[in-house]
C-alpha cells in the first residue's frame, strides 16, 4: 500500500473515531470507549509500518465495529470474488448446500478445511468480524461470510483472491482436498444448483418458496400453515390483503391449528402483521381447543422477532424451533455512515427496543427446542412440523 493510501485510511479511521460515537444511540454499551480508541490507534500504527493490504485494513475495521456486540451495527465488507458455493451451519458442522453445476459432486459435503486451515480455526477468525449478540445469529451469518474471498483473504485464511483449496468429507466418510476458483456474482447466476434441486423427495414446506408470504391448508392435519418470510409488502398482494384472506380461509376451513412460520424471516416492518395477530387472538377466544404455533430460528431477526414475541404474548402462540437470531431487547432502526476515502459503509443503530424485563436475555427461546441436523435436511425431514402436526390439541 502506498503512502497516499496509508494517509487516506488514517483519515477514515479518524472519521470513524469521531462520528460513530455521535451517530449511534449508545455505542459504548458493549465495550468501553478506551478499547475502541486503543483499537483505532493500533490499526493506525500498523498502517504506518506499511505491511497492510486494503482487505486486511477492512477486516480490521470490521473487527473494531463487531466488538461493540450490536448485531445491527456492522461493516459492509465489499466483495467481488466469491466461492462457488452456498454453505449452512448444521448441528453436525458446516455443509455445502448449493453450488455451480461444475462442482455438483461437492454439494452435500461437510467442510473440513479451507486452504489447509481446519474449519474450527476458520470459524474462530470469522467470528471476529461478524457483529452478533447470540450464537444463533452467528450461525445465521457466518456461512455468508465464508463464501466471500475478500473476507478470507483479509483474515489470512487464503493467500490470493482467485483460487484456493477446500477440504471436504463425503457422505461415505471419505475426505478429499479440492482446488477451486472464485467467481463474480454475475458468473454465479448461470448453472447454479441448490441441494433441493437435486433431491427427489418432497421438500419441507419452509423450504418451498421464495415469496414474502404464502399459505396452505393442510386438510389431513386440520391445520392452516402460513409461511411469512419477510415483513414487507409484495407488489401483487399486500400483507393486509393477504392476511385478510388468510383469516377468511381459517374460518371457512374450521381448522384447530394455525402455524405461522417465521424461521426464514429477517425482518422489515413489524407493524404489518399486527392486525392479523389481533384477528388470530379473536379466533382463539372462540374455541379453547384451538392452538397457534409460531416457528422461530436463527434467521428470525429484528421485526420478525417482534412479531414472534407478539404472537406468543398476545395470541398465546407456542414457540417451536431454534433460539432466535435476534435479541429481544436490542438496538436497531439503522442508518449508514460512509467513510470519506474508502467509501466503506458502516451500518449503525439509532433506537433501542425494550420489550422484555430481562435485558440480558440473548434470544427469544422456543417452548419446544429443535436443532437443525444435516441428516434431517438431506432426508427432507422437518422435525418441527412433525411435532406440531402430531401434537394433540388439549
Amino acid at each position: 500500500m502506498d503512502q497516499k493510501w496509508i494517509e487516506k485510511w488514517k483519515q477514515d479511521l479518524d472519521q470513524l473515531r469521531e462520528e460513530l460515537p455521535k451517530k449511534h444511540l449508545n455505542l459504548y454499551f458493549g465495550q468501553s470507549e478506551e478499547n475502541f480508541l486503543w483499537a483505532i490507534d493500533m490499526l493506525k500504527e500498523e498502517l504506518d509500518e506499511g505491511d497492510l493490504d486494503h482487505f486486511v485494513v477492512i477486516s480490521r475495521i470490521a473487527r473494531i465495529v463487531a466488538a461493540f456486540k450490536d448485531a445491527h451495527t456492522t461493516v459492509y465488507i465489499p466483495g467481488k470474488w466469491f466461492l462457488p458455493f452456498d454453505f449452512y451451519w448444521f448441528y453436525e458442522g458446516i455443509y455445502i448446500v448449493g453450488g455451480l453445476e461444475s462442482y455438483s459432486s461437492l454439494i452435500g459435503c461437510k467442510v473440513t478445511h479451507i486452504n489447509d486451515i481446519e474449519i474450527e480455526e476458520v470459524i474462530s477468525r470469522l467470528k471476529t468480524v461478524i457483529s452478533y449478540e447470540n450464537e444463533s445469529f452467528l450461525k445465521s451469518q457466518l456461512p455468508k461470510y465464508i463464501r466471500v474471498a475478500e473476507v478470507l483473504y483479509g483474515l489470512d485464511i487464503i493467500k490470493g483472491l482467485k483460487e484456493l483449496s477446500i477440504g471436504v468429507e463425503y457422505g461415505n466418510g471419505i475426505a478429499s482436498k479440492i482446488q477451486i476458483k472464485t467467481y463474480t456474482e454475475q458468473e454465479l447466476v448461470v448453472d447454479y444448483l441448490k441441494i433441493d434441486d437435486m433431491l427427489n423427495d418432497d421438500i419441507p414446506l419452509f423450504r418451498r418458496s421464495g415469496e414474502n408470504y404464502w399459505s396452505q391448508h393442510l386438510e389431513e392435519d386440520n391445520t392452516f400453515y402460513i409461511n411469512y418470510n419477510c415483513c414487507k409488502n409484495m407488489k401483487n398482494i399486500g400483507v393486509k390483503a393477504f392476511f385478510n384472506g388468510v383469516i377468511e380461509n381459517i374460518n371457512i376451513s374450521k381448522v384447530d391449528k394455525v402455524v405461522v412460520d417465521l424461521r426464514n424471516n429477517f425482518g422489515g416492518n413489524s407493524r404489518l402483521l399486527e392486525p392479523f395477530i389481533k384477528e388470530l387472538k379473536k379466533w382463539l377466544m372462540e374455541n379453547d381447543r384451538r392452538r397457534v404455533f409460531t416457528v422461530i430460528g436463527r434467521d428470525t431477526f429484528s421485526s420478525a422477532l417482534l412479531n414472534a414475541y407478539s404472537l406468543k404474548n398476545d395470541a398465546g402462540a407456542i414457540l417451536v424451533g431454534e433460539a432466535s437470531g435476534g435479541k429481544p431487547n436490542c438496538y436497531g432502526e439503522v442508518l449508514f455512515l460512509e467513510l470519506l476515502n474508502s467509501k466503506l459503509r458502516i451500518r449503525y443503530s439509532t433506537k433501542y427496543y425494550d420489550i422484555i424485563e430481562d435485558d440480558s436475555q440473548e434470544s427469544l427461546f422456543p417452548d419446544m427446542k429443535f436443532v437443525v441436523k444435516f441428516d434431517d435436511f438431506i432426508r427432507c425431514k422437518d422435525p418441527v412440523m412433525e411435532y406440531i402436526l402430531n401434537r394433540e390439541v388439549d
